[in-house]
């Protein structure tokens, strides 16, 4: 059902299930739905949706394989031109980039040993979320960005500090 729901785009029933704790925790060990959530951040579509998904999940329990490609993949998105950047062409680039960072600092805290590569790739994330807010001209855009939520109702602002 959850892997339904990823591929089908529920947000707001994935949403209340994962704040409500209605999917069994043991669920995001399985490989399947591991390879599934990496799979579609990997490919870039849904980046918002799928950081969401895994900010409210425990992803500190998943094996030190599972980590590093999450950890590659965000790594991918740094590696990629401005312009062409798939977490700057989602829907709120701020908020992926944010989500992001949390996620490195999960992971960090969880394993000691991908701590420098994770502090390394936060600093790059940060200097993309410079670049893109110097190029927002709109302060309307840029203050509903800045107060849109995620997942687990936190705007931008309470992420980011």
């Amino acid at each position: 059902m959850l892997i339904y729901c990823i591929d089908h785009g529920n947000i707001y029933f994935l949403r209340n299930a994962l704040l409500l704790a209605a999917f069994d925790k043991m669920l995001f060990r399985e490989d399947l739905v591991i390879l599934e959530l990496l799979t579609i951040l990997k490919k870039g579509y849904s980046t918002n949706f799928i950081l969401n998904i895994l900010s409210l999940i425990d992803i500190s329990v998943w094996k030190n394989k599972r980590l590093k490609s999450l950890i590659e993949i965000i790594n991918d998105y740094v590696d990629e031109k401005y312009s062409r950047n798939r977490l700057l062409l989602s829907a709120n680039p701020l908020m992926s980039i944010s989500i992001a960072c949390e996620l490195l600092n999960k992971i960090a805290d969880a394993r000691r040993k991908f701590e420098s590569e994770c502090f390394q790739i936060q600093q790059e994330l940060l200097k993309l979320g410079q670049m893109y807010t110097k190029k927002i001209e709109d302060e309307t855009y840029y203050e509903s960005i800045l107060m849109a939520k995620d997942f687990s109702d936190r705007n931008l602002i309470k992420i980011i500090t």
